[in-house]
């Protein structure tokens, strides 16, 4: 199209010639001054034209060759602002005046627009700053490729020959305000950007020249070279000889003796020895004739005189071969490269494979030593006291004794008990001397699985807990955190705490902007039944694992904010009426953490499953539910000041709760309560990289649900939403939909007894 274009532009110019163009006085004649005008008026339309199809050029080419996503996002964009450009300037050059005939037509009365040489340099400026654009878009891409530096230059200086059109651009700036009835003045601006389209696009074009110019230096005769050029001799020297399969049988046929050397050489290497007879005179003849064979004939066979030098054609490039990505350890057994994908790489899926992921891969040898002496060798077994060897070398070469040194489950020595043959004198006397390893009063551990127990998608999860979610639910995100120290541990040797754990982080992931997570609905309900039958067999009370996968499943109902909250929260009610009959003495770290972590989920729970029970809740168990807030003194004591604000900030906004559902004062009776609670703020807002980041949202909830002024109402509203955007849980928007219902009929009914219906969303 851009072609198309820059001939019609040529061709316009070329009609200048019979109506003024060739005047020798450099004027234009008066009769056909409106024709010149309009002529020169449409040349300008098909500039335009030619100069916009030659960018497109540029673009939808960087489109075809680049096949990443992201890019290709900025060339349609590019490609969208051209295009948009493009129809600004079809319509300016419609509507500069109208009627059209006024702007060549003196003659013509019309209404054009003002200030036409301003609007020709702002049309001009934007016009280079797109050429620039074009030339400059293709470069991040180049210089992030895997190539030598000395590509990435000559590949940005092809792209860069756009530039060359810019500065034509340029210099046609200059005479753009030359507009008289000199036919120079008018034609000379008009060359100059006849040669800014067509220098624009012949680099437009230069990229797609090499495959023509391949096939061109292919398509030459190899006879019309000189014998004697460098290749010739570097044949000669290195005594290449080819030839094809019909030369070598019409040689054959013609004479055994008169082979080429060739045949000789394979011929001598194959049976041990070279033939020597060959005078000397017809080895250079022959040798002569097949290398001009060679030049016009197809190349079938190669054979270097020396072993040692490299079959390498002398045009070739040597390209070096880019760096290698470590990826998963499956791919790199079947020699294909990895994507990198995490928890599983792709190509292992489409193979059905089990992917170990990135990462270490940790291995364990059966024996105590890698290499050297000891490979293959164990620790020793004490089957009889050392000071009888010539009976425990009967006993080692017993068929039973053989076979307990090759099971791989043998005891190691280390386990047996008993009192030890050699005397305490004997060990003082003589220190020299090797003496059996036996271990008394040694307890056996444990010993667990490898650390490749977790599969892929588990770690990368488990990690995901660590890093982005433990953070949100801690009361000071600092040190120790128990949902990173205690749960997941936890976790990781239980498959019931770790199913509950990726169900949290999949319901995260799956809330978060830009993830194509899909949740697994059976994941769900297998975890609910699992747990239920657990419950047959244990009450939920005794077992940890359960407790700890019920306050999972309640971390989850926070992050997701949807309808079940109720149905899951009734099966933590009765455990937490069980847990308050029961009094231990010792109780492991885990049982003290979940204990406080659920009278802390009862604690905003009861609020929002029903409105009695939430206030005798809170009167009765307040101070046993803000635990899980003092407990934090003993890990930092240096942050007392900011714990206790903590602790009287969730205080206050349960005595607000209380009161509202108590006495249900008027809403200017509780107005300076909330300016306290505002106040109050300051302090904890300057520990944000700290404090959990969730920890305020009931808090924030109930506060902005009691407040009655619109400037608290708007505070507390962006403190919500701040949240929300911080930690992406979608129960801090069922929070503010809600909080906006209470507003909205805060003047008829106690808005505490608007909490619990059918809908509510766990809030904490």
């Amino acid at each position: 199209m851009s072609l198309v274009f820059i001939v019609a532009y040529g061709s316009g110019m070329f009609a200048l010639i019979p109506i003024g163009l060739s005047n020798p006085t450099g004027k234009i004649p008066g009769d056909n001054m409106a024709a010149f005008y309009k002529c020169t008026y449409i040349a300008v339309f098909f500039y335009g034209q030619a100069l916009f199809w030659a960018k497109m050029s540029f673009v939808l080419l960087y489109y075809r060759i680049v096949s990443l996503s992201h890019w290709r996002w900025i060339y349609l964009g590019a490609i969208a602002f051209l295009v948009l450009w493009n129809i600004c300037v079809v319509l300016l050059f419609f509507l500069t005046c109208i009627p059209m005939k006024a702007i060549w037509d003196p003659a013509v009365e019309g209404k054009c627009v003002s200030h036409g040489l301003e609007l020709g340099y702002i049309t001009a400026g934007i016009s280079i700053f797109t050429d620039l654009a074009v030339a400059m878009l293709p470069l991040p891409f180049i210089w992030s490729l895997n190539l030598r530096r000395s590509q990435k230059i000559t590949l940005s200086g092809i792209f860069l020959l756009g530039c060359f059109s810019i500065a034509l651009a340029i210099m046609r700036i200059k005479w753009a305000n030359q507009w008289s009835n000199g036919t120079w003045d008018i034609v000379r601006p008009q060359l100059w950007g006849l040669a800014e389209v067509t220098s624009a696009l012949v680099c437009a074009c230069i990229p797609t020249y090499k495959p023509l110019l391949v096939r061109f230096k292919k398509s030459k005769p190899r006879s019309e070279k000189n014998a004697k050029t460098p290749v010739i001799r570097r044949q000669l020297e290195e005594d290449e000889i080819g030839f094809n399969m019909d030369e070598a049988t019409k040689i054959a046929s013609q004479s055994q003796e008169d082979s080429d050397e060739a045949h000789r050489v394979l011929r001598a290497q194959s049976a041990g020895y070279n033939d020597t007879s060959r005078n000397k005179d017809q080895h250079e003849a022959s040798r002569e004739e097949y290398l001009t064979d060679r030049l016009t004939t197809p190349l079938t066979y190669v054979h270097h005189n020396s072993p040692m030098t490299p079959n390498i054609s002398p045009n070739s490039d040597k390209v070096k071969k880019r760096p290698k990505v470590r990826g998963c350890y499956q791919c790199s057994r079947r020699r294909i490269d990895c994507d990198r994908k995490e928890p599983e790489c792709a190509k292992c899926i489409a193979k059905g494979i089990k992917c170990s992921g990135l990462g270490l891969r940790y291995r364990f040898n059966d024996g105590i030593a890698a290499r050297g002496k000891f490979v293959g060798k164990t620790l020793p077994l004490i089957d009889e006291p050392v000071s009888k060897p010539a009976k425990r070398d009967d006993v080692s070469t017993s068929p039973i004794s053989k076979r307990r040194r090759d099971d791989p489950f043998r005891e190691s020595g280390y386990e047996k008990h008993g009192k030890s043959p050699v005397e305490i004198d004997k060990i003082v006397e003589d220190t020299t001397e090797t003496e059996a390893l036996v271990v008394s009063n040694y307890k056996p551990l444990t010993i667990h699985w490898g650390l490749d127990h977790v599969d892929p998608k588990s770690r990368f999860c488990l990690g995901y807990f660590s890093n982005n979610i433990a953070q949100l639910i801690a009361v000071i995100n600092m040190g120790f955190n128990g949902y990173r120290d205690l749960i997941l541990p936890k976790a990781e040797t239980d498959p019931l705490v770790r199913k509950a754990v990726l169900l949290v982080v999949e319901q995260h992931l799956s809330l978060q902007n830009g993830t194509s997570i899909s949740l697994d609905p059976a994941a769900y309900g297998s975890l609910v039944r699992e747990l239920i039958a657990r419950s047959h067999r244990c009450a939920p009370q005794d077992d940890d694992s359960a407790l700890t996968a019920l306050l999972l499943l309640h971390i989850r109902e926070m992050i997701s904010g949807s309808d079940n909250f109720k149905l899951i929260y009734g099966s933590l009610r009765v455990v937490v009426n069980a847990l308050a009959a029961r009094s231990e003495d010792r109780r492991t770290d885990l049982r003290t953490f979940l204990q406080m972590q659920i009278l802390r989920v009862c604690l905003f729970g009861e609020s929002l499953f029903n409105e009695t029970n939430g206030v005798h809740f809170i009167q009765a168990q307040q101070r046993a539910c803000l635990e899980f807030i003092t407990w934090c003194d003993r890990f930092h004591p240096e942050l007392k000041s900011l714990i206790t604000q903590l602790a009287n900030l969730t205080t206050l906004a349960c005595d607000i709760y209380v009161r509202r559902a108590t006495f249900n004062p008027p809403p200017e009776e509780t107005v300076h309560v909330i300016e306290s609670f505002k106040q109050s703020l300051g302090e904890v807002d300057a520990y944000v990289d700290i404090v959990g980041r969730h920890l305020l949202a009931w808090p924030y909830f109930i506060v902005a649900a009691e407040s009655s002024t619109a400037d608290h109402r708007e505070f507390f509203l962006d403190k919500l939403v701040s949240l929300h955007n911080t930690t992406g849980c979608w129960n801090l928007l069922r929070a503010i939909d809600q909080v906006k219902e209470i507003w909205a009929s805060q003047s008829s009914i106690r808005w505490t007894s608007l909490l619990g219906g059918p809908t509510q969303a766990f809030i904490m």
